[in-house]
């Protein structure tokens, strides 16, 4: 991908990988709107909200791939959309007990469960460096997630288990949309999360009576720039980017997403904070360039 000539990457990398970064900040700083949103929506409603902006906003563009769409393409689309809307809706739970930057971090442990994900449905077998980086991702989630009384919050499980499911998400995506339309599956996935959310905030959540202006723009960033945009970008982006330089662009959302929980929500990081977090930015990096030609972890429902 070494442009000689000109002593640099070709300007189709380049601009992926600014495409790839752009995607990484938004995905990152949408967990701090979506902490500020909790404090005045229930989670359940914000979700349906986002996804269902973010499916009227592609329908025009992608209506014609959806007519066209096979039968195995929908059916991997609705299985994703139920893991995406169900690790959502687990995770903003969850953030409610717990920082945006925090959030951050331990829900992108789905990228190391993904190998060990796709083993378990009979495919390769994780390698030594998977299961190394498996083991620093722990000891990062247990520098992050414990107390001093080495009980971990309900905010920081709640943000696990929802990043299990992006695992699960991952992993199908993996397995068995190689042939699919990955933008008709992305549409999908925001549709079926957008009226999976919708049951229980009908159901079970308080009816918003009023939205306040900043809220509403908060939501619109949310469905605009961390679904639709992020989304299209990251398709851009790995299609003309260098695979370990992705890798390492992608990963930084979970950076991002701290960053932005300190300064969007003033939240304060220890030195304690900062080792788990380094220890589970490394342990990404070390889970995905240890081969060249290992894909990049591809996430739909954003």
């Amino acid at each position: 991908m070494y442009n000689r000539k000109s002593g640099g990457f070709p300007v189709k990398s380049l601009g992926a990988c600014i495409l790839l970064l752009l995607a990484a900040m938004a995905w990152g700083s949408g967990f701090a709107i979506a902490k500020r949103a909790l404090d005045t929506l229930p989670p359940c409603f914000i979700l349906m909200v986002r996804f269902g902006i973010g499916t009227l906003i592609l329908f025009p563009f992608l209506w014609k791939r959806l007519r066209a769409a096979s039968r195995k393409t929908w059916v991997v689309g609705l299985v994703v959309g139920l893991f995406v809307a169900v690790g959502h809706i687990i995770q903003l739970v969850g953030m409610r007990y717990t920082t945006a930057g925090k959030c951050a971090f331990l829900s992108a442990v789905y990228v190391i469960l993904v190998p060990f994900l796709v083993w378990a449905a009979g495919g390769r077998i994780p390698t030594a460096w998977n299961l190394t980086a498996a083991c620093l991702c722990f000891a990062g989630v247990g520098m992050i997630s414990l107390n001093s009384g080495l009980i971990p919050g309900l905010g920081e499980i709640l943000s696990l288990i929802g990043g299990i499911f992006f695992g699960l998400q991952i992993a199908t995506v993996s397995l068995y949309a190689s042939d699919c339309d990955m933008m008709v599956i992305a549409w999908i996935t925001m549709l079926v999360s957008s009226v999976i959310a919708a049951i229980p905030a009908f159901i079970f959540e308080p009816h918003p009576t009023a939205i306040s202006v900043s809220v509403l723009a908060g939501i619109l960033y949310l469905a605009v720039f961390c679904s639709v945009f992020a989304l299209s970008a990251q398709n851009i982006g790995i299609k003309y980017a260098p695979a370990a330089v992705a890798t390492i662009l992608l990963s930084m959302e979970s950076v991002f997403g701290c960053l932005a929980g300190a300064l969007l929500l003033q939240e304060a990081i220890d030195a304690k904070m900062l080792v788990g977090c380094a220890m589970i930015f490394v342990s990404l990096l070390v889970s995905n360039l240890h081969t060249k030609s290992q894909k990049q972890p591809h996430r739909q429902e954003e």
